[in-house]
């Protein structure tokens, strides 16, 4: 590479390391958020909120239910009507 930067083979080992253990955290995030869904699915939850669903769980930093935060932030007020 032509931009001069050298990086220590131990500090390499590092980033490697932590950079394997985040994809595969994500991994499991996943694993758990499709679990999650699936199980809400087959109790009624509305699908059309997976993406404020996903948004909320990866996104969301309050400290706020989930309806709380459709209320918010999602353009129609959540009702018990499901598809």
């Amino acid at each position: 590479m032509g931009n001069n930067i050298t990086i220590k083979g131990s500090h390499e080992d590092l980033i490697f390391k932590n950079r394997d253990f985040i994809q595969e955290l994500a991994k499991v995030q996943e694993l758990y958020f499709d679990t999650m869904v699936e199980e809400m699915k087959e109790d009624g939850f509305d699908a059309r909120l997976l993406d404020w669903l996903f948004d909320y769980v990866y996104n969301s930093i309050e400290d706020e239910l989930f309806e709380e935060y459709l209320a918010r932030y999602h353009p129609w007020e959540p009702t018990d009507e499901k598809n």
